[in-house]
């Protein structure tokens, strides 16, 4: 399992309309190329804009969305 994988299901939960495609690694990868990727870079490493997601404290303790969701929803 990669360092990002938290953030996947995050981004896959809260951009999927119906739960059940929330489920899936592939889906949360998908997810996560095309909103989040363009500043975070393609591996969540950190780009231009976003900051490094694999480092990220909020990231790790993350669990199924609860931490990240609200930072993702308001900024």
């Amino acid at each position: 399992m990669n360092t990002a994988s938290p953030l996947l299901i995050a981004a896959a939960l809260l951009f999927c309309a119906a739960p059940a495609f929330a489920q899936t690694p592939e889906r949360g990868s998908d997810l996560f190329l095309q909103h989040c990727a363009f500043c975070h870079g393609r591996d969540a490493g950190g780009g231009e804009d976003g900051p490094d997601l694999t480092r990220s404290k909020l990231v790790a303790l993350d669990r199924d969305g609860d931490q990240i969701a609200p930072v993702i929803r308001t900024g």
